[in-house]
């Protein structure tokens, strides 16, 4: 480790920083400061003005006469949280049963919020409790996460099977099959991983709801022709199946992007 370190964090109402210098086998404090930031900054962990976030660092670093090129850095967010915490001794089921009841003094938000998991790190201490490592996520991130890979995870598909896309394309289009199924598995990764940068929300938005919505008719001509369904050794019911099903998830990409800057 550097004999010399910086240690900035970036909160939701400032910024900053401590320079630390190594003394024998301890360290020792030799500059520490804060430079406050305007308003709504950074709004629930997402830097919403980057430039604001540079200039007070460039302020604070020219107060401090920072130098060294060694920081650690820490960025405030509570969308999941990952705490130790101890918990009166119970029963491996009467511990899943109250989890939420403990989690709901060490959270800043709703019990019902979150997805909490949990792993037990020492069954007894030696104050006769038990400690346990708490992991809690809002559900949006949850959600967000689980969309997102299913969108990527559907965009890989036409690479590695594209043969059964390119089936999937209507007939009028048959020239261009294998274009158009590379295309929707790009345009699929691209909006699969973009959900998760707050900055690019929107164009995940529309990028995903733009491939569903023009594959309604041609979903429509699979249940209208169920015998096409049959050549593809796919069986009929998911045709009927798909329609609900792309309605459920056009909602499901709303509800989880409903926080989506426009796009410029």
């Amino acid at each position: 480790m550097a004999k010399q370190c910086i240690g900035l964090d970036i909160g939701s109402s400032a910024v900053k920083a401590v320079q630390l210098k190594r003394k024998g086998s301890s360290w020792a404090l030799q500059a520490f400061g804060m430079q406050p930031l305007v308003p709504q900054t950074i709004v629930d962990g997402t830097i919403m003005d980057q430039g604001a976030v540079t200039e007070a660092i460039r302020q604070l670093w020219s107060r401090l006469r920072l130098k060294t090129k060694d920081v650690a850095i820490a960025i405030a967010g509570h969308s999941v949280i990952i705490k130790k915490i101890t918990v009166p001794m119970m029963k491996p089921e009467e511990l899943q049963a109250n989890i939420r009841n403990e989690a709901e003094h060490h959270i800043p938000f709703g019990r019902d919020d979150v997805e909490i998991d949990y792993h037990v790190t020492n069954p007894m201490t030696a104050s006769g409790q038990t400690e346990l490592l708490l992991v809690a996520a809002k559900k949006e991130v949850v959600s967000r996460g689980l969309l997102g890979l299913l969108f990527v995870g559907a965009g890989v598909a036409h690479f590695t099977h594209a043969q059964f896309f390119d089936r999937l394309v209507p007939d009028s289009l048959t020239k261009y099959r294998r274009e158009i199924g590379w295309v929707t598995g790009m345009l699929q990764v691209v909006g699969g991983v973009s959900i998760f940068f707050p900055h690019l929300r929107g164009l995940a938005r529309w990028s995903m709801i733009g491939l569903l919505v023009p594959t309604f008719r041609e979903g429509i001509n699979q249940v209208r022709h169920p015998e096409r369904m049959k050549e593809l050794g796919i069986p009929p019911i998911l045709a009927w199946l798909r329609l609900p099903a792309q309605v459920l998830v056009i909602a499901w990409i709303w509800w989880t992007t409903r926080d989506a800057q426009r796009p410029r």
